[in-house]
């Protein structure tokens, strides 16, 4: 009896280096191939038959930080002395997907709306949200507003992290969210360069405290100066 080819891409998604993630990987793969082989009892048979196989599960991470993934790419690698007692010990290794390895003109190329995710994962700061807004505006908002809503949905939430990322406030990141929605990408690059608002209100704020400050300081000056006028006058 022939059976549909099953092959599974398991993606983890890590913000910063992971030296353990080969560990939690393959707990993953064996909760998969275990979930298989139940609902496939009734298809393929019994997976304790010798003719039931497993589907193939392709390890990919997927990063985004800015230090340099440094973890091992191998499980055996985080087994202690695995090279004398590697016959007895499972190992694979997983593909690392490094976004920081593409450019944006890169990612593109490929013309779809994942390129579109990674791009928008890239920035982390005012270098790369300068980069990614002046990236062929016109192509990525061609990508997005040419997608179904399920994808464009997930854009939206994708934006929404962003939003939060860079200090928007968040009345203000949903209404420039429904914004997006109704008028879909035009209204996002209109708005991206001003979106750390918060920093610029700290800013302002902080200018103010000094000015203030040295205003004190000042009025400290002119009582202490006349207070010596006093002294002096008496003498």
């Amino acid at each position: 009896m022939d059976f549909p080819l099953y092959i599974i891409s398991l993606i983890e998604h890590k913000s910063n280096v992971d030296y353990n993630v080969a560990m939690q990987l393959l707990k993953y793969m064996a909760l998969i191939w275990d979930t298989y082989g139940k609902k496939q009892r009734d298809k393929q048979g019994n997976p304790r038959n010798k003719n039931f196989k497993y589907p193939p599960i392709i390890p990919i991470v997927y990063y985004e930080g800015a230090d340099k993934w440094t973890a091992d790419l191998h499980l055996q690698d985080r087994i202690f002395m695995s090279e004398i007692f590697k016959d007895y010990i499972p190992d694979f290794k997983y593909k690392l997907v490094n976004i920081h390895d593409y450019t944006n003109d890169k990612l593109l190329s490929y013309d779809d709306e994942m390129s579109v995710f990674m791009m928008l994962n890239k920035i982390q700061t005012a270098e790369d949200l300068n980069e990614f807004i002046h990236t062929n505006s016109k192509k990525i908002a061609a990508i997005m507003n040419n997608t179904n809503k399920a994808i464009f949905d997930i854009f939206l939430k994708i934006t929404w992290n962003l939003y939060m990322k860079l200090n928007v406030p968040p009345e203000e990141a949903q209404e420039n969210l429904r914004n997006v929605r109704t008028e879909k990408m035009g209204y996002l690059f209109e708005n991206m360069e001003k979106m750390d608002i918060q920093a610029e209100r700290r800013n302002t704020a902080e200018a103010r405290k000094e000015l203030e400050e040295a205003l004190n300081r000042n009025k400290q000056l002119e009582e202490e100066n006349r207070r010596l006028k006093e002294m002096l006058a008496k003498v």
